[in-house]
């Protein structure tokens, strides 16, 4: 009986998805309580894995569309933190919550068939929960961990690296202050010796501020950039930078979420210098003491389009807002089956195929709050003109030039290449992205639907590896 039991409860968290819709929120995997990671595989896009708080891991072969537990040999099943191997996807790191018999960080070498609790020698706190996880980029043996139990009193050292895939752990205090209970973790994808961290409050120093330090030596080496942050304010109304988001293609601009616990200076910071200044991006965003950004992205292949997701003290859940002009203006992004209750920690993209962004709903309480939810938004079809293969990249003039509210802008390709065409207006803003993947050389078609924008001059850029060029067109209602 306890069999069948267990089976069917299997076959529930199995089929309990929608599909998901174009420019709405689904439902793709619930009952598997709070999802605190989720990941996508770089090479194989319809592989993903969400970590739950409650539930362990679970992993998705469609998408996002299924989901089963993948938890041999994970014997702590309160995870809050996971991370990916970009160069070896099959190999992920997962963080444990400070609680159980099992605590730290579990690594699985065969896409989670099997996980293996890592020894924590090295590690000096006693009681160890992980915050964030980053994994190099060029090697999959290289982790930076962040060590910290609020419940237990300050980090001791806070930060830690391994070099041989977690079987010893080094400190990394060279130029921290005295607070190291960091929060967060990133990598610069394209230069593995760049990091950033980001701490939160200390008990035993209330006078020193929230920080974002940076290394440009892997870790050796670490130095405060919090200039534009805010100040210290106390113990009791730091703002902890609990979030951080890296462009891939624009490396030197981030984002940090801040918890907004004094309203004037919590919330979501910029910067374009990697960290030497960061401005406030609040407009348009929860300002209430104990609005709490605990996720945020600046999606892949953009500079202005943001996201970032809420959750607060009183367990209401706010969800998920966004930007397309890097943070001037932020309006509410819930809807469908993602309502105003949910509480966010984390957020992905996945860009092969439809362009589907995911959010881990980590409401403590509430069901529907809980799972991994899905927004797809409206492809943009890219039509192919013809099968012979040109001898050059090219971008041409749209037709019809001017146009209202439709054009079409042709382009060719001559090698496979990644791509993107953007439309920009004329203060150089990009408000949309037309096409953000990999193509065939071929030559190619793509519509721009322009009803909703303002009759003006635009341009309009193609971009790959090899070639760029922007031209200008003319809308007029």
């Amino acid at each position: 009986m306890r069999r069948l039991i267990l089976i069917f409860s299997f076959l529930i968290i199995l089929l309990s998805h929608t599909a998901a819709g174009p420019n709405t929120w689904t439902l793709n995997l619930s009952g598997a309580g709070p999802i605190w990671s989720i990941l996508i595989n770089p090479f194989y896009q319809q592989i993903m894995y969400a970590a739950s708080n409650t539930g362990g891991i679970y992993r998705s072969t469609d998408g996002g569309v299924g989901w089963v537990p993948v938890n041999t040999g994970l014997l702590n099943l309160s995870i809050q933190a996971a991370t990916m191997s970009n160069n070896n996807p099959d190999v992920i790191y997962c963080g444990t919550a400070p609680t159980g018999s099992y605590r730290g960080v579990f690594k699985t070498t065969n896409a989670g068939a099997t996980w293996l609790l890592l020894p924590v020698n090295g590690i000096t706190e006693t009681s160890i929960g992980i915050q964030a996880i980053a994994v190099d980029p060029t090697n999959q043996n290289i982790v930076f961990i962040s060590v910290y139990d609020p419940n237990a009193g300050d980090a001791v050292n806070g930060l830690y690296k391994t070099t041989n895939g977690g079987t010893s752990w080094l400190p990394l205090t060279s130029g921290i202050g005295v607070t190291k209970n960091f929060l967060t973790i990133v990598i610069n994808p394209f230069n593995h010796l760049v990091v950033y961290a980001g701490t939160t409050t200390s008990s035993s120093h209330p006078t020193e501020q929230a920080r974002i330090y940076r290394s440009n030596d892997g870790g050796a080496n670490w130095f405060n950039i919090s200039n534009g942050l805010p100040p210290t304010q106390g113990q009791s109304t730091h703002d902890p930078v609990r979030c951080l988001s890296i462009q891939p293609v624009d490396t030197a601009r981030l984002i940090a979420g801040l918890f907004v616990n004094e309203t004037v200076y919590g919330g979501v910071y910029l910067t374009t210098n990697g960290g030497a200044s960061w401005t406030r991006r609040q407009t348009g965003l929860p300002t209430n003491a104990g609005d709490y950004p605990r996720a945020i992205l600046i999606r892949p292949g953009s500079t202005t389009e943001f996201f970032v997701g809420f959750g607060n003290t009183s367990n209401s859940g706010i969800g998920v807002f966004r930007t397309v002009d890097a943070g001037l203006n932020w309006v509410n992004f819930n809807g469908g089956a993602l309502t105003g209750s949910t509480t966010i920690r984390t957020l992905n993209f996945k860009t092969s195929g439809d362009s589907t962004l995911f959010a881990g709903g980590a409401h403590p309480t509430l069901g529907s709050g809980q799972g991994v939810f899905a927004y797809s938004f409206v492809p943009v079809s890219v039509r192919r003109e013809n099968n012979s293969i040109p001898d050059k990249f090219a971008l041409y003039q749209n037709y019809p030039n001017p146009f209202n509210p439709k054009t079409i802008i042709n382009f060719q390709l001559s090698m496979f290449s990644s791509v993107r065409l953007i439309i920009y207006d004329v203060l150089g803003k990009e408000i949309s992205m037309l096409v953000n993947e990999q193509l065939q050389p071929r030559t190619y078609e793509v519509e721009w639907d322009a009803r909703n924008y303002p009759s003006g001059v635009y341009f309009y850029k193609l971009q790959t590896e090899s070639f760029t060029q922007t031209k200008r067109m003319v809308l007029i209602k």
